[in-house]
Parts: structure tokens; C-alpha cells; sequence
């Protein structure tokens, strides 16, 4: 991939981003300052976990603890604050050393700024504006979710050395996948969701792909620790596990206290990434040892 096209994809894939999140802040202060919103938004159904549908008793519920689809929003724009740094300190070691790891580490950073749209979708619905833009934004989301799983993945074979060479196809297809699963999959226009989407009509075959996909990053990323024989790459590998963990609390969790946690998980699992990527491309201590050797 040419340096000078890989610098234009990572510069307007930041400008989006950047952008969504200033989106997601503004419609977070209009939620907090307008009353007949928040009070709709409050009373949204739950749906805290795969398959699992509560009546959403949030508009009675009291305390700092106390579930509310807000929240979401502050922590969306919590993972935006930590993936966009992280995204600029990938493309820092990416001009040193062109890898593709890195590239797909940052789609995944990336599409963890996705999460913001569901600002927007909650907008849409709770205010009566336009429905089709709305699941448009949820069908984006999901879509952003499967984007962020096949990075994952396709940075973990790479460090099990994988050969193919065209890095900017293999995004470009993920992508394309990616929207294909946004649009194909079936969705309930008549209940919106606390987590800010649509309820799904088909949720068990998207929770069987994203299911199949995370158990293939942990194991490539895994295999990738055993293959190299090399410890640090044992940190981006408990790194993939913490991101995996931290996006899905992210997405699911009302409450403050779990969404904190999912910031973290994000967080540990962004610098645990960080700190072993330039061994896996070959920059870290130990291939420093061996040119010193």
C-alpha cells in the first residue's frame, strides 16, 4: 500500500471519527438539557446481554449506580478519548515500520468510534424525526461491531505470519463485509433498544458470526504467542481479549459503574497492544537483542 494513500485513509478515517464523537457530545448536552428527551430515553426497554429483554424500569430507579442509556453515550465518547491518541501512537510506529498488523489494529480503533452514532440514532427516535435515518445509524453501529472483530482477527493472523500481501484489499473487503452485514441484517423498526439501536429481528445469527469470530482472535492471537515463541507477544494477545471484553460491556451496560469497567478493559487492552505491537513487527526488545547479538 502506498505511503501516500495509506496516510489519506488514516487522515480521513481520524477526520470521521473526531467528527462523530463531536456529534455524539453536543446530542449528549442537548439529552442533558432538554427534559421530555431524557425522560423518553429513560424509559427506553433494556437489553443488558445476548437474547435478554427487560421492561426497563429506569425512569424509577435512584442512586449513582442507577442504569441510564446516557451513560452509553459518555462512555462512547470515553472510547473515542481513548482509541483516537492510541490510533495517532499506531500511526507513529506505522511510519517507522509499514505493517499491516498496525493498520488493522487501528481499523479497530477506529470502528470503536462508531459506537458515538447511537447519539444520533437515540435523536432520531426519541424526538420523532426521520425512522429510516435512525436504523440506518443502529444497522451502522452493528455493522461497525462486526468491522472492529474482523480487524481484530485479521491483525492476528498477521502475526501468525500470514503471506497475503494486499493489506488495503483485505481492509477494503472487511469493510464491504462489514456493510453487507449492516444492511442484510433484520430489524425491529417498532422498539428501540437503552443501548440507543433497534432490536434486532434475526439476533441469533449475528450472535453466532460474532461469537465464531471471537473465539477465532483469541485463538490467532493465541497461536501467534505459541508460533513466535516470543513473551512479548503474549500482550497483545491478553491485550485482544481485554478490547473484546471491554466493546461488548460497552455496548450492552446502562449503568455507570460497568461502563467505567468497559473503558478500562478498552484502555488495558489498547496499551497492552501497544506495548508488545512493535514486537510482533519486529521492533521490540527481543529482535533488538538479536541485532545486538
Amino acid at each position: 500500500m502506498r505511503p501516500s494513500l495509506r496516510t489519506a485513509a488514516f487522515f480521513s478515517a481520524a477526520g470521521l471519527s473526531l467528527l462523530v464523537a463531536i456529534a455524539a457530545a453536543a446530542l449528549l448536552a442537548v439529552f442533558l438539557t432538554v427534559p421530555a428527551a431524557r425522560e423518553r430515553i429513560a424509559a427506553l426497554p433494556d437489553h443488558p446481554w445476548w437474547f435478554v429483554y427487560e421492561a426497563g424500569p429506569r425512569a424509577a430507579a435512584r442512586g449513582w449506580n442507577a442504569p441510564d442509556p446516557l451513560w452509553s453515550i459518555a462512555a462512547a465518547l470515553a472510547a473515542a478519548a481513548v482509541a483516537l491518541p492510541a490510533a495517532v501512537r499506531v500511526r507513529a510506529i506505522m511510519a517507522r515500520r509499514a505493517s499491516p498488523i498496525a493498520m488493522f489494529l487501528a481499523v479497530f480503533l477506529f470502528s470503536l468510534c462508531i459506537e458515538g452514532l447511537r447519539a444520533g440514532s437515540a435523536f432520531l427516535a426519541v424526538t420523532d424525526r426521520s425512522i429510516t435515518a435512525a436504523v440506518a445509524l443502529s444497522r451502522s453501529v452493528h455493522g461497525g461491531r462486526f468491522l472492529g472483530l474482523l480487524a481484530l482477527l485479521a491483525a492476528g493472523l498477521y502475526c501468525l505470519d500470514m503471506k497475503y500481501a494486499r493489506h488495503f484489499l483485505l481492509a477494503a473487503g472487511a469493510v464491504a463485509v462489514s456493510f453487507a452485514v449492516a444492511v442484510s441484517i433484520p430489524v425491529d423498526r417498532t422498539v428501540f433498544l437503552a443501548q440507543l439501536t433497534y432490536k434486532l429481528g434475526d439476533e441469533q445469527s449475528l450472535w453466532f458470526a460474532s461469537l465464531v469470530l471471537a473465539i477465532a482472535v483469541v485463538a490467532a492471537g493465541a497461536g501467534a504467542a505459541l508460533v513466535r515463541r516470543n513473551r512479548y507477544c503474549l500482550l497483545p494477545s491478553a491485550g485482544t481479549v481485554l478490547l473484546l471484553a471491554g466493546r461488548e460491556i460497552l455496548f450492552f451496560a446502562t449503568r455507570p459503574a460497568a461502563l467505567a469497567c468497559g473503558v478500562l478493559l478498552l484502555a488495558g487492552g489498547t496499551v497492552l497492544w501497544l506495548r508488545g505491537l512493535a514486537a510482533v513487527i519486529g521492533e521490540g526488545p527481543e529482535a533488538r537483542e538479536k541485532k545486538g547479538s
